[in-house]
């Protein structure tokens, strides 16, 4: 009865977990507000030290680091932010981070000779805090000029030095340990000052794992592409003080930037742009970082394909889930997942701008569509992978494409697969244009909805007006001698 007991237990804390995480991602949606930060008027005034109005628009990251978020003053001056962990936050007018915990009243204000400060409204003992805080950074800040500065001057020693790696590594330490003596300066060790002195030396290290990159990638003209990655990939081991989902708000950017340094490297990519930059960004997020970085990157990976709209299918989802062991990042997964896939959804093979959502009536314009061949008369076949008649139809559609490459035409591909590597097999196979070779998602396991039609046998063959107008829509196919006629006689329009 214990063992059965324990068990129930355990699942019942699972399932409390897994719902409080749901609960998260949804109040992130809303951006339900745990904090507020109120400016002065004088703030929005010119004043000496700013030629113009200081833009007091905070920046910081929610879902776990995936999304930036600008929060916009109201008419009374005031910021709210949604914050489940004292978060670091920047705002635009101020070269400099505000430590923001939950439940926080924080004023916004400017001293005599023009620099903006921060104090609590309803706790003296935060206002200290923030104090110290704004102390820790101002010497942070000396310490990271300086750490630019030694670097930038003995560039050429350190390029002729066989340690090369060896000697920037022990210069970081060096101004870390500084850092470190200025936490110790301004805020001893105590229980009350151990959660600030964390995010303090945390936030150091990652100011100056940022700069330590710059300096390798600054100087990557000096080292060939092999030396160059081996110095890239040795910085993964400086997130080796990320432990948790909210570590990673001081790391994102430089993991970020770090992979799409390596990516550049492997791929010429500097983001997610189409399927192969998503695949060499998938496996190099993989092959270089260990732990939550690897689960960070690879979910990162996976959401920047979403929002660009480059992929919008279940296996692809799926498979980054099955690939990262952060509960954290797994539940977000299946999150994005589920969200995409409520949709009915177009997919294209590359460029993110083919990707066409349906709308609420799971129905497309063709103006919408075919933006790409406005003007023109557009021939459209629908078919998938699995589909022999299809298939055979292939040949004569190439043949048809090349007869009327010179005319005011454009042919477009519409595939019905259920798997995205079957139909990017077929696709090669049969010679298709990416850009013109789409993925139909059905609204529910059977049902395909086109322009108001319903697709229930294949192949099936459209065509559309230069107007996006569906002017038959039950067309014969490339192999049949009407269709040329058919297609002559609309073309005479033109």
């Amino acid at each position: 009865m214990k063992v059965i007991a324990i068990a129930v237990l355990f699942c019942a804390i699972f399932i409390s977990c897994d719902r409080r995480l749901t609960r998260r991602i949804e109040q992130d949606e809303k951006m339900t507000m745990t904090a507020s930060i109120y400016a002065d008027p004088d703030l929005f005034a010119k004043n000496a030290n700013w030629d113009g109005p200081i833009d007091m628009n905070f920046v910081y990251r929610n879902l776990f680091g995936l999304e930036e978020n600008t929060i916009a003053v109201d008419s009374a001056g005031r910021f709210d932010l949604y914050i489940t962990s004292p978060s670091v936050v920047w705002s635009t007018g101020i070269n400099m981070p505000l430590l923001v915990k939950p439940g926080d009243e924080l004023k916004a204000s400017m001293n005599e000779n023009g620099d903006v400060y921060f104090s609590s409204m309803t706790s003296a003992a935060r206002s200290k805090e923030l104090v110290s805080w704004q102390i820790l950074m101002d010497l942070f800040n000396t310490n990271l000029w300086q750490y630019r500065s030694e670097s930038n001057l003995r560039l050429s020693d350190d390029l002729q030095s066989s340690n090369y790696e060896q000697i920037a590594k022990a210069r970081m330490e060096k101004f870390l340990t500084r850092s470190a003596a200025a936490i110790d300066s301004v805020l001893p060790a105590s229980a009350a000052t151990a959660d600030l002195r964390k995010s303090a030396l945390m936030y150091a290290h990652a100011k100056f794992s940022a700069a330590w990159l710059d300096y390798y990638w600054s100087n990557r003209k000096a080292v060939d592409k092999p030396s160059l990655v081996k110095q890239l990939t040795s910085l993964t081991s400086l997130a080796g003080e990320i432990r948790t989902t909210n570590d990673l708000m001081y790391y994102n950017d430089f993991l970020s930037e770090l992979l799409a340094h390596i990516v550049s490297i492997k791929g010429s990519y500097i983001r997610v742009v189409d399927r192969d930059a998503f695949d060499t960004f998938m496996l190099s997020s993989k092959t270089y970082f260990q732990g939550i970085t690897r689960d960070f990157l690879v979910t990162r990976t996976l959401y920047s394909a979403l929002r660009a709209k480059i992929i919008s299918y279940p296996e692809f989802v799926s498979t980054c889930e099955s690939d990262i062991s952060d509960r954290h990042y797994k539940q977000l997964c299946h999150y994005l997942g589920k969200k995409i896939n409520s949709n009915e959804m177009i997919a294209a093979l590359t460029a993110g701008n083919s990707f066409v959502p349906f709308d609420s009536k799971q129905e497309l314009s063709g103006q919408e569509l075919f933006t790409p061949f406005k003007g023109r008369l557009v021939f459209v076949d629908f078919w998938a992978s699995w589909c022999i008649p299809c298939r055979k139809e292939m040949p004569q559609l190439r043949m048809l494409k090349r007869q009327y490459s010179d005319r005011n035409i454009g042919f477009v591909s519409i595939s019905l697969d259920n798997s995205i590597p079957d139909w990017e097999k077929a696709s090669k196979a049969e010679q298709l244009d990416n850009a013109a070779n789409l993925l139909l998602k059905a609204s529910n396991d059977t049902t395909y909805n086109f322009m108001g039609y319903t697709i229930k046998e294949i192949p099936r063959y459209m065509i559309i007006d230069q107007n996006g107008l569906v002017v038959n829509a039950d067309a014969p196919g490339p192999k049949d001698p009407a269709l040329r006629s058919l297609l002559e006689k609309y073309l005479k329009g033109f």
